[in-house]
């Protein structure tokens, strides 16, 4: 890339299933009772298409944008037409490509 430094963007499925949860918890120091907010990882069964067409949506603002030069899909795609979608959208843009990698592991392994 002529010596240039990647302007990356990773667009992760995960990032939507994480939730704020506050909590109340002892303060191991004052022992006193305090809020607590943390970032729970909060799996939505039904969700994985409306999730995957949100995530479509943004891939296209992020190309349309030409803010990063760099930009991977972190996302279970285990049909053809899921994977087919992020392509279509990043073949679009002039100069665009798709690379796909498949990870082996479990059934797969």
């Amino acid at each position: 890339n002529g010596g240039k430094v990647a302007n990356l963007r990773i667009q992760s499925v995960d990032d939507y299933f994480m939730e704020e949860k506050t909590e109340i918890v002892k303060n191991p120091e004052t022992g006193k009772r305090e809020k607590v907010t943390k970032m729970v990882y909060e799996w939505e069964d039904g969700m994985d298409e409306v999730y995957h067409k949100s995530m479509v949506r943004a891939l296209k603002k992020n190309l349309q944008g030409a803010m990063f030069n760099l930009i991977i899909i972190d996302a279970i795609n285990h049909k053809l037409s899921t994977v087919s979608d992020y392509c279509m959208e990043a073949v679009n843009v002039e100069g665009g490509e798709a690379f796909v990698l498949h990870c082996g592991g479990g059934d797969d392994a």
